[in-house]
C-alpha cells in the first residue's frame, strides 16, 4: 500500500511543509495551494482604514462667491460632500428668474410626455448614458452610505440563502402589484438590516413622499388606511 501524500514544496520560498501548511483549494494538486500559508500573508496588502471625515460646518456657494453655515444649503446626494453648490437664496432667486421659469417648464413638458417622473427615470437608466452614470453612483455611494450599501448586500445574501424569497415573488405592499425590490423601512442599522417590505418602483416613491391624509398623519397612500403596515419579517 503507497503511503499517502503528507507534505508539499512552496512554488515561493521552496520550502517542503506538510500539507497542513497550505490553504486547501480544490482542483489543484493535491487540492492545497501553490504557496504556503506564511508566503500568502506576506503578499497580502495591509488593510489600510479610511478616515472618518470632520462634519462640514460651512461651504462656498459658487454662485455668490459667499461662504455661509451649513444650514444655508440643501443636501444633494449626488456631489461630493452631500450639499448643494448653490446655496438657498440663490436657488429661490434662479426660479423666480425668466430664465429659471423657462427651465423649470421644459422639464415639466419633458416629464409630461414621457408619462410621469418614474417613466422618465425608467428610461433615462435604461440607456448607456444612465447606466454609465449609475455605475459612477454605485462606488459614490459606497463611500458616502457604506451602511445603506451593507444592508443591500445582506438582504441579497438573505435572498441567496432561501431565508427571504425575492421580491419579484411578492406583492407591493403600497398598491398590490408585483414588487420590483425590498424597502427597509425599520432603518439601515445591522440589526434592521433583514427588516423589509417588498414594493414597486411606485410604491417605494409613494413611501419616501409620502402625502398627508384628513387625520394629519403621514400616509403610503392617498386613503388613509393599514394596508403600509408590515409584519416582524418584512413579508406579507
Amino acid at each position: 500500500m503507497v503511503d499517502p501524500i503528507v507534505t508539499k514544496q512552496c512554488s515561493k520560498c521552496k520550502r517542503v511543509l506538510p500539507l497542513t501548511g497550505f490553504h486547501i483549494l480544490k482542483g489543484r494538486k493535491y487540492n492545497r495551494h501553490s504557496q504556503c500559508i506564511q508566503c500568502r500573508n506576506a503578499s497580502r496588502k495591509p488593510i489600510v482604514k479610511k478616515l472618518v471625515p470632520d462634519p462640514i460646518t460651512e461651504k462656498y456657494c459658487t454662485k455668490c462667491d459667499r461662504t455661509l453655515p451649513i444650514s444655508h444649503f440643501c443636501k444633494h446626494s449626488h456631489t461630493r460632500d452631500g450639499w448643494d453648490c448653490w446655496c438657498k437664496d440663490c436657488k429661490v432667486a434662479y426660479a423666480n428668474s425668466p430664465q429659471g421659469k423657462d427651465v423649470i417648464r421644459r422639464i415639466r413638458r419633458k416629464i409630461q410626455l414621457a408619462g410621469g417622473m418614474i417613466a422618465l427615470q425608467r428610461r433615462y437608466h435604461q440607456g448607456e448614458k444612465g447606466k454609465a452614470s449609475r455605475r459612477i453612483n454605485e462606488k459614490r455611494r459606497r463611500i458616502l452610505r457604506p451602511d445603506r450599501c451593507l444592508a443591500n448586500q445582506m438582504v441579497a445574501r438573505a435572498v441567496r440563502m432561501g431565508v427571504i424569497p425575492r421580491a419579484s415573488q411578492l406583492a407591493c405592499h403600497h398598491c398590490g402589484r408585483p414588487a420590483e425590490l425590498y424597502h427597509h423601512y425599520a432603518g439601515y442599522g445591522r440589526d434592521a438590516a433583514l427588516l423589509v417590505m417588498p414594493l414597486c418602483e411606485d410604491g417605494h416613491y409613494a413611501v419616501h413622499h409620502p402625502t398627508t391624509c384628513q387625520s394629519n398623519e403621514p400616509c403610503h397612500s392617498n386613503v388613509c388606511c393599514n394596508s403600509h403596515l408590515v409584519t416582524e419579517r418584512g413579508m406579507p
